[in-house]
């Protein structure tokens, strides 16, 4: 078997399945509602998968006169058609809500995900 060129590895992105060492579950709301209307619905698992997780650059977002910070973190996972921004991500038993769902031409066989702890 022939070895792979270092080009043959950018295009296959073969260098991710070594950064995917983070297990991640994705989960969606179930759309129940009570007689009023409230949502009651509870949190339901539509996907688990290996992720590679970074933490971004702290950032210090400015919400009116005060001054809020959040841990957000870059995922990256395989594409999947499952996942959207009503999507939950759960980490190491704790809970984050997606900001933005990210995918580039270059790598088309994966989606990056910005993520925020859940307030």
């Amino acid at each position: 078997m022939a070895a792979l060129a270092a080009d043959d590895v950018v295009k296959t992105g073969g260098e991710l399945a070594g950064r995917m060492r983070h297990r991640v579950a994705f989960e969606r709301r179930d759309p129940a509602r009570d007689a009023l209307g409230g949502a009651v619905g509870e949190w339901v698992t539509v996907a688990c998968c290996w992720a590679a997780i970074e933490a971004e650059r702290p950032a210090a977002p400015v919400s009116g006169v005060r001054v809020t910070s959040w841990p957000r973190y870059l995922v990256t996972i395989r594409t999947r058609g499952d996942i959207d921004l009503d999507c939950r991500v759960v980490w190491a038993g704790t809970s984050y809500r997606l900001i933005s769902i990210l995918t580039d031409p270059v790598w088309p066989d994966r989606m990056m995900l910005v993520m925020e702890l859940a307030a």
